[in-house]
């Protein structure tokens, strides 16, 4: 009993400084640079989106013929479907560089589109 009560003074002892000393501390007044100083005002990025175009390109594809409908979004990625003679299409994806189109297909096969 008697050391529970000597650690509770201890504690409790030391307690009191440490918070009276944070305390003790005086405020500083404001300075003039610290009151002129004012947030710089926020830089507005403006993001001009390009629009969409949408290719129809007509081909042979390993001697068949076949019709693309590509969109191009930010000249870089495209999707589309490959339509073909029987009438059947394919949902395919890909980018372009340059006048060459890379295009894929889900089931893994690739195309290579050049324009002239």
């Amino acid at each position: 009993m008697k050391i529970f009560v000597l650690f509770c003074l201890i504690a409790f002892g030391f307690h009191g400084l440490a918070y009276s000393a944070v305390n003790m501390v005086e405020k500083e007044p404001a300075t003039d640079s610290m009151q002129k100083a004012k947030p710089k005002p926020k830089k507005k990025i403006v993001v001009s989106p390009k629009p969409i175009v949408q290719l129809h390109i007509d081909g042979y594809l390993d001697q068949k013929y076949v019709r693309l409908v590509l969109d191009v979004e930010n000249d870089k990625d495209v999707s589309g479907y490959i339509f073909f003679e029987d009438g059947s299409h394919k949902y395919i994806y890909g980018d372009k560089e340059g006048n060459a189109f890379h295009i894929y297909n889900p089931g893994g096969g690739y195309i290579n589109v050049i324009l002239d």
